[in-house]
């Protein structure tokens, strides 16, 4: 096979284990590629944040790279002045960012949002930020777009513990092709508190 070759193939083996992890010995044997060709291979696709590992004593246990902002808010890459501002951009923003897998585990919350609603980092998203046991019904970018695999951008409002939010979901693309869930909720609680006031004074002044 050719490089290109031997990478997709690698790609496309650890997908089909979906989150559960892949020894390098078992992708050597299934794809009959040696040692030290699929080693060189396995770093290649890591250092372009395709893959990546968890060490299980001395072996690594490899996964597809699910987390889409993995290579730009990765601070170890200091010669990437790209990472830095982005990092910047994404933390220091007052609107609350999340980043969402298709079986709705939250795989990414920007600074504002953990500080908003804590840490919710690899829980289901409608438990943890809404407490139910069923995704949102009036909207949810994951059943619009992950669940048929198509790309999208939706706006709606909803309400979480008594505050109003804008949120605009939409779907980005993961280092290894497959897509996630992005949405971004801006705190419109005062916006709505003004329109009641002023449908208010606007009753009063027609009852003159």
């Amino acid at each position: 096979m050719k490089p290109s070759e031997i990478r997709q193939a690698v790609i496309d083996y650890i997908s089909s284990k979906a989150d559960d992890g892949v020894l390098a010995s078992e992708i050597g044997r299934t794809l009959n590629v040696n040692r030290h060709t699929l080693a060189k291979h396995l770093d290649i696709l890591n250092g372009q944040d395709i893959l990546i590992y968890r060490k299980v004593g001395m072996a690594k246990l490899w996964f597809i790279n699910r987390a889409p902002f993995s290579s730009v808010l990765d601070t170890d890459k200091t010669d990437s002045v790209l990472s830095t501002i982005f990092q910047e951009v994404v933390n220091k923003t007052h609107n609350f960012l999340f980043v969402v897998d298709k079986g709705y585990n939250i795989i990414y919350m920007n600074k504002a949002a953990k500080e908003r609603f804590g840490n919710h980092t690899g829980q289901v998203c409608y438990k943890a930020l809404l407490g139910t046991n069923s995704p949102c019904k009036k909207f949810c970018v994951v059943n619009e777009f992950l669940k048929t695999n198509k790309e999208g951008r939706q706006e709606h409002t909803t309400t979480v513990a008594g505050k109003s939010y804008k949120v605009t979901g939409f779907t980005i693309k993961n280092p290894d092709g497959s897509l996630s869930a992005v949405e971004i909720a801006n705190d419109i609680t005062r916006e709505k508190e003004l329109e009641e006031e002023l449908k208010e004074i606007r009753k009063i002044l027609n009852k003159k």
